[in-house]
């Protein structure tokens, strides 16, 4: 990003679940202005595997990243530029429970060198021969950041950085991150193949822990309205009158057929009438 992206730069960056492989330059971003309170990027679970250098590397953003295992050649075989986590100008970077195989420490975190940028190493571990033995690697940055995502940003869970069950930062990235050239060789973890892995959880900031209880009085449901309109009377009523929607209200007796007789009666009345008509018509054309 340059300086026309200003209020523009990327946000909200994620780079999980990868594996990168035999690499000068790897892994660069940032933004190339003064725009520092964006460019907020979270790495986990990502498999490092002999790159040079930029693994990755930061400027003007804030970076968590947390669960990467790093593999080198080996302080004797190393490139003399070999790097880890670089933090660049205007950077913020929070690292945890990150592996590095085959580092020095000044290899293995690029950053702190001066209290403008802020970071933190948090039981992460080193070794400096491959597949040697992990040591602390003890990092003080000049300025030691006070940025806890779990406290501003969201939850995640920490695996430890190694363990004797295999249940470790290494394990985890070398047996689900990168990607596979057959469906055969794809890897799935579910949620109950996950749970196993986590030693530490954090809960999000932004979400309210509520403990339902059940009540302590029994409500009986209310009748819906349209069942009540539907509902049979509660009372039978005797000799009930019928009632015309025009709205009278006083009986009347045999309605239907009262209506039916008169009705028969008027159509006679035209029928004769028609017949009368027809006779009168054909006497006038006789006379004529």
């Amino acid at each position: 990003m340059d300086k026309k992206d200003r209020l523009r730069s990327i946000d909200y960056i994620t780079i999980s679940y990868c594996k990168f492989s035999n690499r000068y330059w790897t892994v660069a971003y940032g933004t190339q202005n003064d725009e520092i309170t964006r460019d907020r990027t979270t790495l986990l679970y990502n498999w490092w595997y002999q790159n040079v250098r930029r693994c990755p590397q930061l400027g003007n953003g804030i970076l968590h990243v947390y669960n990467n295992y790093y593999e080198a050649f080996g302080v004797e075989d190393n490139n003399r530029d070999t790097s880890g986590i670089i933090g660049g100008d205007g950077s913020e970077i929070v690292s945890q429970n990150n592996m590095f195989n085959g580092y020095t420490k000044g290899q293995a975190l690029m950053m702190g060198g001066n209290d403008i940028n802020p970071c933190r190493d948090d039981n992460s571990l080193i070794s400096n021969e491959l597949d040697g033995t992990p040591e602390e690697i003890n990092f003080e940055p000049k300025k030691i950041s006070e940025w806890y995502p779990n406290a501003t940003n969201y939850g995640y869970s920490l695996l430890d950085t190694i363990n004797t069950n295999n249940l470790d930062t290494k394990s985890f990235c070398m047996k689900y991150a990168g990607c596979f050239d057959s469906q055969e060789g794809i890897k799935y973890i579910t949620d109950e193949d996950l749970a196993n892995w986590p030693s530490i959880k954090y809960n999000s900031p932004f979400l309210e822990h509520i403990e339902l209880t059940e009540p302590t009085e029994h409500i009986e449901p209310k009748e819906s309205t349209e069942h009540a309109e539907h509902s049979e009377p509660t009372e039978h009523i005797e000799n009930s009158e019928h009632v015309e929607p025009t709205g009278r209200t006083e009986p009347i007796e045999n309605n239907e057929h009262t209506d039916f007789a008169e009705t028969k009666k008027g159509n006679s009345r035209r029928a004769e009438f028609n017949i009368y008509l027809y006779l009168l018509f054909h006497l006038f054309v006789f006379l004529s």
